[in-house]
């Protein structure tokens, strides 16, 4: 059984902060500057423009202080039941039941399942560290062996 959560606060360099807050306080004060100075406040494409350079400032300061990461829920799931990969907070999980598999092609990748109604899921890997994702194929290959599903690897 395997599961790994993703969502880490990942240790950042002083300089990598400085420069993510201060360009976030400098977006933020550009933007809020250039809409209180306009004396009608209508909508128009210079409003759009400078409330858009509010939220990339914002968007930078949670970077800089690493709350960004926090929120983009990362994880994977492997037991004897089912297969479950959340590649991101926005992307919808995929969820495959081992009663379900009919066969697995396991790329560098990317991971390949035929369903026994031949359906094929496509599952890409590449958002995975490569240390995590070893011990996946191979933790995949031994519950295929176990279940008796055809498992091809490259």
């Amino acid at each position: 059984m395997i599961d790994i959560d993703l969502t880490k606060r990942e240790k950042q360099s002083k300089l990598f902060k400085i420069f993510f807050i201060s360009g976030g306080i400098f977006f933020i004060v550009t933007g809020l500057y250039k809409i209180l100075i306009t004396k009608n406040l209508v909508f128009d494409y210079t409003l759009l423009i400078n409330s858009l350079y509010v939220l990339l400032g914002i968007m930078w300061l949670l970077n800089g202080f690493n709350i960004l990461n926090t929120w983009m829920k990362r994880a994977i799931k492997i037991d004897d039941v089912s297969l479950n990969f959340k590649p991101s907070s926005i992307r919808k999980e995929n969820l495959v039941l081992w009663k379900e598999i009919g066969s697995i092609e396991i790329k560098v990748n990317k991971l390949i399942i035929s369903s026994k109604e031949k359906n094929l899921i496509s599952i890409e890997l590449g958002w995975i560290p490569y240390n995590d994702l070893i011990e996946i194929k191979n933790e995949i290959e031994k519950i295929a062996k176990e279940k008796n599903i055809d498992c091809k690897r490259d």
